[in-house]
């Protein structure tokens, strides 16, 4: 009794809190819906978990209209993308507190992926601090439990969209200058390989090495903090497919061998 009488307390602070966003998130302006999308950034944080929840509908689809549109013209809408990708960024960093409808993470996470996906596709019309946003809220989409069945699901109905994702982001890691975008996509490549299967992560793994390669032997200049992100992705891909096939064939075998051993050792660095 008390526990719904919280809740239902978070839930009025967090619509009275939020309900001016919601009159401007419908807004048929563009221009005056985006200037609000930075203070709203800055107020999820503060909302609870459970009362975040409550308004979602309110908030979460009007922001998904705006990145349908912004995928649509990319070109003028950067600051759009930032606002919006700022905003989902801080839900989806609140929602790894809470234990939210299975159904409402799932569909947040189809929705995002496939906007992702496209501005991603797009994002040699992108400034520097608008790719960081992208990527952020990638690695935070990819934080979610529900992403390994979601990806796996993925992996059969669309290996596609996957296989461009790590491209993408291994493009990234290679060839942008910004350091703050390249460490952000090695960490987002990190945490996407922890969630794929070992079979689906050995299939890329010769695109993974040579590229990560490149990175590795590139200019000294870009860092060591590159370098220690990229040995990570690195390690970490070999490991887990080293995984997978010692242990297919450990189970032909009848017995656990030598490399099984070796390969199921923890990473040497996390």
């Amino acid at each position: 009794m008390e526990q719904d009488l919280l809740r239902e307390a978070e839930a009025a602070s967090a619509f009275e809190q939020l309900h001016p966003f919601f009159v401007a998130l419908s807004q048929p302006d563009p221009a005056s819906v985006i200037q609000v999308l930075p203070d709203l950034r800055a107020l999820i944080p503060t909302i609870s978990a459970s009362g975040l929840e409550q308004c979602f509908d309110y908030f979460v689809f009007p922001l998904i209209g705006l990145l349908k549109r912004a995928v649509s013209s990319p070109a003028t809408s950067s600051k759009c993308v930032e606002g919006v990708c700022g905003a989902f960024t801080e839900v989806l960093r609140r929602f790894q507190t809470l234990g939210a409808r299975y159904q409402l993470k799932k569909d947040l996470f189809e929705q995002l992926f496939f906007y992702l996906c496209q501005l991603f596709a797009c994002s040699a019309n992108f400034g520097d601090e608008t790719k960081l946003t992208v990527i952020e809220c990638w690695f935070e989409l990819l934080a979610f439990q529900e992403s390994t069945s979601q990806l796996q699901l993925l992996v059969k109905s669309s290996p596609n969209s996957i296989a461009f994702l790590i491209s993408q982001l291994l493009d990234i890691a290679e060839k942008e200058r910004d350091r703050a975008v390249r460490l952000t996509a090695l960490r987002a490549l990190r945490r996407l390989v922890g969630r794929l299967d070992a079979h689906v992560v050995g299939a890329f793994l010769p695109g993974i090495v040579l590229q990560l390669s490149k990175v590795l032997l590139g200019d000294y200049k870009q860092g060591h903090k590159i370098v220690i992100s990229a040995l990570e992705v690195f390690t970490a891909a070999i490991r887990i497919s080293l995984q997978n096939h010692a242990a297919a064939s450990a189970a032909a075998s009848g017995r656990v061998t030598a490399s099984f051993a070796i390969a199921t050792l923890p990473p040497a660095l996390h």
